[in-house]
């Protein structure tokens, strides 16, 4: 320090953070910190800003980690250089003939990272929140980097154009990283510091009224503080007690945002917070506060039962006065206050402590300068826990995520997340369905690559397209690494071979009717085509006349759907081969005359299983020995049968008819509304999953004919997504 020429204040902040060094350190560890000073001084009187201000800014950056409870040298001396690369080669070479490796290599990575640009508007904080952790490759760099964005925010060292990226980016991405750490303390300040420059009217008021309201809560804080302290001295609790006003950003996110100006919706605006020594006075402390005020009992939760992900615990509960005030309570131990505020780390202090013989002297022995390599090997073992915790709801872990997983940027600046192997057909699918479809290549930091190049980390990738094409090839599935572009290519091919079927199909439509049932009958289903809404069953025309070419529907069923061709014209076939009498019935006779499928004339005679009559109701089975065989609607033996075999009886005696038909259906996808749309009547007996399919067994009525069930059921072979009809059981 003895070139520069800095105030009195600022002597102090460069002191004390020495004073620091010197307590934390051995005397050799120190010694390299000194020289990191010495470092930083000259480097920063080459920058083009204020030296002076850049030399102090890496100083309280250095500061800002010398509060957590685990800090090595390399982490300071990082925090100390960390600006170095910015100064040109002189520097960087200055850098590596004065420091080793670990440090040369810690600061290039930070330099690779730290002060670019992370937040991405319409990017996920997850995805955002892995691509910087991927690229820090180091906790130490991570934490640096909290504690830089902190001091810079705090100093408003940035522009005016940047200050709402770099504060949404500590909002999004970096308090969420100090949260998953653990690390209270930072996750607190990047926020506050965040919602100033977001929303600066909001913050303005809340820290007004924070201001103006202070001194009545703190009255009345310091006397519930007292009530708790007396009470525990009284039941030989040791402890601490003290109090706090709830911070800015916590106040906007539970009130302001969803309430707007409402202080009253919050229930912790104050608190008070009780450290004991065990976790059976934690439980005490809180039966003392419950004898003192009554506890609202929805808002209490013991994280020291079930602690939160990163390890935080402790009791949460909320008391209410008798005249109203409302305030939480927060009570833990020692340890557990420490892990809140600096996370993870605290552990490792507590764990060393407990091998010595002043552990219950904790606070006399915070002397570190023996422990630098106990250190080390905690942060390697603090970093494998960290990356272990969920940064999303799925259950791999971020460092298996990382592990697998490579990020590259787009020309407008959007950070991508792709499985190692990917293709640039696979980034171009991830961008959107038609870019993939129409992709013929990319160019990668400049250089023109083809759509199964691989893509690397870090890549910039810019997708080539060709207007005129619509489709990848089949080929592409072979080498394409995502789910995403395997789905979208299949579906791609699916409908290109649509399109292609669905030509064919149409002229195999109008060669077949034109020739079998003549142009007007063609003219006819033309028509009621071009007008079907769904095109019985299926979604598009195209699909439709795919169905004709692939021979999933018949053309017969369609023109009798249509109602341009008559059941009666298959019946009519299907009754030919019996005989016809010529006798002619008196008009006595022809009241009680037999029509066997709607003819008069044929053969028919009577079951004997059921003995029907001719005032029954009746249904005929088709016989190829002894024409139709007549039975009572409900015998047995017609359940047994095809119904295909099966033909309407009628007379002028039993013209009133209700059938049923019980049909077992095999789909691929719940069609109960599909079928819905067919006939509305009926009855789910049985629906059940099997593998990707499903079965239904279904109960159909309000039958009036057994050409109404053949109608039926030629309408729901129609439908797109059934595969198979595994039986069809007539019930009279």
């Amino acid at each position: 320090m003895k070139n520069m020429n800095i105030s009195e204040e600022k002597e102090k902040i460069y002191k004390k953070f020495k004073n620091l060094c010197k307590s934390r350190f051995s005397y050799f560890d120190f010694m390299e910190i000194l020289k990191a000073i010495d470092f930083a001084e000259k480097s920063s009187s080459s920058s083009e800003k204020n030296s002076e201000d850049h030399f102090l800014h890496l100083i309280r950056t250095a500061s800002t980690l010398l509060t957590l409870p685990i800090v090595t040298k390399e982490m300071i001396i990082l925090a100390l250089l960390h600006n170095t690369f910015y100064f040109g080669e002189e520097w960087i070479e200055k850098l590596q003939n004065s420091f080793d490796e670990e440090i040369f290599n810690l600061v290039k990575t930070y330099s690779e990272i730290g002060d670019k640009e992370i937040f991405v508007p319409n990017t996920s904080s997850d995805i955002l929140i892995k691509f910087l952790v991927s690229r820090a490759k180091d906790l130490r760099i991570l934490l640096v980097i909290l504690a830089n964005k902190i001091d810079n925010l705090s100093q408003g060292n940035y522009e005016k154009k940047e200050i709402q990226n770099k504060a949404k980016e500590s909002l999004f991405v970096l308090a969420p990283i100090a949260d998953r750490l653990g690390i209270g303390k930072f996750k607190f300040d990047l926020e506050n510091l965040s919602l100033k420059f977001l929303h600066p009217t909001e913050y303005k008021w809340i820290e007004n009224f924070v201001k103006n309201n202070k001194e009545i809560y703190e009255k009345f804080l310091t006397e519930a503080k007292d009530k708790i302290f007396s009470e525990m001295k009284l039941h030989k609790i040791k402890g601490e007690v003290s109090y706090r006003i709830k911070n800015i950003y916590s106040i906007y996110s539970k009130v302001v945002a969803k309430y707007g100006r409402d202080l009253r919706k919050i229930s912790d605006f104050a608190g008070i917070r009780i450290i004991v020594s065990s976790i059976s006075d934690c439980y005490k402390a809180l039966s003392i506060c419950s004898s003192l005020w009554s506890q609202e009992d929805e808002k209490f939760k013991d994280y020291i039962e079930h602690p939160k992900p990163n390890g935080y615990k402790s009791i949460h509960s909320v008391f209410k006065t008798d005249d109203g005030k409302s305030f939480e309570v927060q009570i833990r131990t020692e340890k557990m206050h420490e892990i809140a505020e600096f996370g993870l780390a605290a552990r490792w202090k507590y764990n060393e402590f407990k091998k010595t013989s002043k552990y219950k002297e904790r606070e006399k022995n915070i002397n570190l300068k023996q422990k630098n390599e106990s250190i080390s090997e905690y942060l390697t073992k603090w970093e494998s826990e960290i990356l272990s915790e969920k940064f999303s709801s799925q259950k791999d872990s971020i460092s298996q995520k990382i592990e697998n997983v490579i990020f590259i940027s787009t020309p407008k600046k959007d950070i991508l997340e792709l499985p190692k192997g990917s293709k640039v057909l696979d980034v171009a699918y991830k961008i959107h369905t038609k870019l993939g479809n129409k992709c013929i290549g990319a160019k990668i930091n400049e250089k023109m690559v083809g759509i199964d190049y691989e893509v690397s980390d870090g890549d910039m990738v810019e997708i080539v397209t060709n207007d005129t094409k619509t489709h990848q090839t089949e080929g592409c599935l072979k080498f394409v690494k995502t789910p995403l572009a395997k789905k979208s290519i299949q579906n791609s091919l699916r409908k290109f071979k649509i399109l292609e079927n669905s030509k064919k199909g149409e002229e195999l439509f109008d060669k077949i009717v034109l020739e079998k049932y003549g142009k007007e009958i063609l003219k006819s289903a033309k028509k009621i085509i071009s007008d079907e809404e769904n095109f019985v069953g299926y979604k598009t025309k195209e699909s439709f006349f795919a169905g004709i070419y692939e021979k999933t529907i018949s053309i017969e069923k369609i023109l009798k759907n249509f109602e341009l061709i008559s059941e009666n014209e298959e019946n009519s076939k299907n009754l030919s081969f019996l005989q016809k009498t010529e006798k002619k019935e008196s008009p006595e006779e022809e009241e009680k005359e037999i029509l066997v499928g709607g003819e008069r004339g044929i053969a028919y005679s009577f079951a004997r299983c059921c003995n029907p009559k001719k005032e029954d109701i009746l249904v005929g089975f088709l016989s190829k020995t002894n024409g139709a065989v007549l039975h009572k609607s409900h015998c047995k033996n017609l359940q047994k049968t095809n119904i295909l075999n099966l033909v309407d009886i009628s007379s002028k005696n039993n013209s009133i008819k209700n059938f049923g038909v019980l049909v077992g259906l095999t789909t691929e996808k719940d069609i109960l509304e599909d079928i819905r749309n067919v006939h509305k009547n009926f009855v789910v007996i049985k629906k059940e999953r099997i593998q990707s399919d499903y079965f239904f067994e279904i109960n159909f009525s309000d039958f009036n004919s057994i050409s109404e069930i053949k109608t039926f059921l030629g309408k729901i072979k129609l439908l797109k997504f059934l595969k198979n009809v595994e039986f069809a059981k007539f019930k009279g």
